[in-house]
């Protein structure tokens, strides 16, 4: 939750008595109407990604889970062009077209960006979950699958 009155050296000398939350809960696996909530571009090890932030568009979901918003993350891992560009040869980009094509932003001579993917859905992820390798009672969500809605 943003606020505009927010100071970071505030936030720093504030203290609390609380405890706090140290396990996540996962999001139950299931397909799930959604919205994406954010997208950013990233280049770990020379391999560059979308990260697609989808904000689940679920009542009962949210409810049950104790957060106002239930988002879950998928990376998109990108394949560019000599120019830097995208490269949508044919076998390119199969992640990030069938989220388009989910929305409706696949279409020969449309004009695509992904910035125009902010905001944009609905659209309906499937999610799963996967223990972590270490630590197999730490649970992660994946998205398997986008589909329109």
């Amino acid at each position: 939750m943003q606020n505009s009155a927010f100071d970071p050296d505030t936030l720093m000398a504030s203290a609390t008595a609380e405890v706090g939350s140290t396990k996540f809960e996962p999001v139950p696996p299931g397909e799930y109407l959604a919205q994406i909530d954010t997208v950013a571009v990233r280049v770990p090890k020379d391999n560059p990604c979308l990260d697609v932030n989808y904000n689940l568009l679920d009542d009962a979901l949210r409810a049950t889970i104790g957060r106002e918003k239930v988002v879950v993350r998928q990376t998109v891992w990108l394949d560019l062009n000599a120019s830097g560009g995208l490269d949508m040869g044919k076998g390119k980009n199969i992640g990030l077209n069938r989220i388009r094509e989910a929305l409706d932003l696949n279409k020969p001579g449309q004009p695509f960006s992904m910035n125009q993917l902010k905001g944009a859905g609905p659209l309906r992820v499937t999610v799963t979950n996967r223990p972590d390798k270490d630590d197999p009672t730490t649970i992660y969500n994946d998205i398997k699958t986008v589909g329109k809605a």
